[in-house]
């Protein structure tokens, strides 16, 4: 399969849907704990060949991998909506790490990340973040 000039051309690509894994904190007074962590795996993706788009209650992924000769692409449609303006991002070279800010001070979590309650072979949960929100529970568990 020989590259095509333009990387957004994505009909004669062999598209391959990446593995995404995500967190969150919640917080009812304070909006720097009320987020989304959410990393994309795609390695061997450049910063030039990424497209991002973040929407209220979309966001949308494309990247090309050269060493694969293919592209990757996701579309989530979010379980509620985020500030796309006070998002962060972090390429690397195996992740797109993002930090995503939820819209409403909510002291509760969201039940999933996306709209529909289908679940989706390549949505897993982080529990390298869960996990510090797992023990400050445990912290404040009274011992018998």
């Amino acid at each position: 399969m020989q590259q095509p000039q333009d990387t957004t051309d994505t009909k004669s690509l062999k598209q391959i849907t990446p593995e995404v894994s995500w967190a969150q904190r919640s917080s009812k007074s304070d909006p720097e704990k009320n987020h989304i962590f959410l990393t994309i795996s795609v390695p061997d993706v450049s910063k030039g060949k990424i497209q991002l788009d973040i929407q209220p209650t979309t966001l949308t992924f494309t990247g090309y991998s050269q060493t694969k000769k293919a592209t990757y692409h996701v579309e989530l449609p979010l379980y509620a909506e985020i500030e796309p303006k006070e998002s962060r991002i972090n390429h690397t070279p195996r992740d797109i790490e993002l930090v995503l800010q939820k819209k409403d001070l909510n002291e509760e979590y969201w039940p999933r990340l996306t709209k529909d309650k289908q679940r989706l072979h390549f949505l897993k949960t982080d529990f390298d973040k869960v996990l510090f929100t797992l023990s400050a529970c445990a912290q404040s568990r009274p011992e018998y």
